[in-house]
């Protein structure tokens, strides 16, 4: 179109000379004064000169133009990320040969065609968004979506899209298009290196703990409960030798220190316990949960077990790690609730575990108390259930009791052995 113009203009300024000319020559024909006919030859070799400068800066600004549009089209067909030009309806007007590999569609059919058609069904709305911004401001706008290949491969790309005109002035929009597969495969696989990462951290400290409380729970048992019963049975003697004149004063004293030192023999060996249960080891899970509920249930509150979906018993260190869970819940409802009644219900669905601890206590208010730095003991859970990979729902109110959901994947949890 732009050619034809200036062909158009050439050809008046040609045409606008000859009429100067030939008027010219009229004039001077009539005209005695050959001074003046000089003059007015000179004028005209002056006009001349300036159409031809005209002339030969009309070819060079058309040469330079169409040197422009060659490397432009150069530029745009063997781009290395794939180009289309939209209309303001989505409509695919031109696309280059990298933009046909990654629709694996021929040109030729790329053209008329809704570049949404290319699209995964969820990235339809996202586009329609990106091309209607496109349209409505100068600026670059950016979108991520699926690509779809004609084979049925889906590949995430990035849009970036941006006004520009053609010749007639039409605002289209010039979409580049960027495979991101490649990168986005790198980020998940980089995520997944430190999912694992942080899981192998995770058996560490869950091992760790362990033994911790393994060491503890052997000294409590062999050092110090040794050391009470020794002191029991050392008093026995005592008992036996005592003066018959003052043996009813000294024997009541005995028998108090002999009441402390069976008490403390008994919370040594419940410490012991706690810290070492073997039971879950002998028994399994649901054994262990049931003493613990039936230890902790008084007058004052009933604690019940609700255990099933298990048709065979879970790996070690996750028994463990649900039994710490649920023994730290029962003691936050003992400390804090004023409950009269507790559930603990845990299920198996698939490869993950629900684990949820209600009670019917005086509540509190959730995020006021997580605010606060408080969380009545629940940042310990916390922090055990993100080591597992779990997630964490509390639900209360004041005085309408606590609910407790953890949802553990059992699938994340690698097996080690606790020696």
């Amino acid at each position: 179109m732009r050619e034809s113009d200036e062909e158009s203009k050439f050809a008046q300024l040609r045409m606008l000379a000859e009429k100067m000319l030939h008027e010219q020559d009229n004039f001077i024909a009539k005209q005695p004064d050959n001074e003046h006919i000089k003059q007015l030859i000179h004028e005209l070799h002056v006009h001349q000169i300036e159409l031809e400068i005209q002339n030969e800066e009309l070819m060079r600004s058309r040469m330079e133009a169409e040197q422009s549009r060659n490397e432009y089209a150069l530029l745009y067909e063997s781009a290395p990320i794939g180009y289309f030009t939209l209309d303001q309806y989505g409509i695919i007007l031109k696309a280059n040969h990298m933009g046909s590999s990654l629709s694996g569609r021929r040109l030729s059919s790329l053209i008329k065609k809704p570049f949404r058609s290319l699209l995964t069904f969820d990235s339809g709305k996202n586009f329609y968004t990106f091309i209607q911004q496109v349209f409505e401001t100068t600026e670059k706008q950016f979108c991520e979506v699926g690509l779809t290949h004609k084979t049925g491969k889906v590949s995430e790309v990035r849009l970036e899209g941006w006004q520009i005109k053609d010749t007639n002035n039409t605002v289209q929009c010039l979409l580049g298009v960027i495979d991101l597969t490649e990168r986005k495969s790198m980020e998940r696989e980089t995520m997944q290196l430190k999912l694992t990462q942080q899981q192998e951290l995770m058996n560490a400290i869950l091992n760790a703990q362990e033994q911790e409380r393994i060491r503890i729970g052997e000294s409590l048992h062999n050092g110090l409960a040794q050391v009470l019963y020794a002191a029991k049975l050392n008093l026995q003697v005592l008992h036996s030798l005592l003066d018959t004149s003052k043996q009813k004063e000294v024997a009541k004293a005995l028998n108090t220190v002999d009441n402390f030192l069976v008490e403390g023999i008994e919370l040594t060996r419940s410490i012991s316990h706690d810290l070492v249960p073997t039971v879950i080891k002998d028994f399994g899970l649901e054994y262990a949960l049931n003493a613990v509920c039936s230890k902790v249930s008084s007058p004052d509150l009933t604690v019940t077990l609700d255990y099933r979906g298990f048709n065979q018993r879970l790996e070690q260190n996750l028994e463990m790690a649900i039994f710490r869970i649920v023994q730290e819940l029962i003691n936050n409802i003992l400390k804090h609730s004023r409950a009269r009644m507790a559930l603990v219900k845990i299920t198996r669905n698939g490869t993950d575990i629900f684990i949820q601890v209600k009670d019917n206590g005086i509540g509190f208010e959730v995020e006021r108390e997580m605010a606060n730095g408080k969380g009545i003991g629940l940042s310990s859970i916390q922090n055990r259930v993100v080591l597992l990979s779990g997630t964490v729902n509390v639900h209360s109110q004041p005085n309408q009791g606590t609910q407790i959901s953890i949802l553990l994947p059992e699938k994340s949890i690698k097996k080690v052995t606790v020696s």
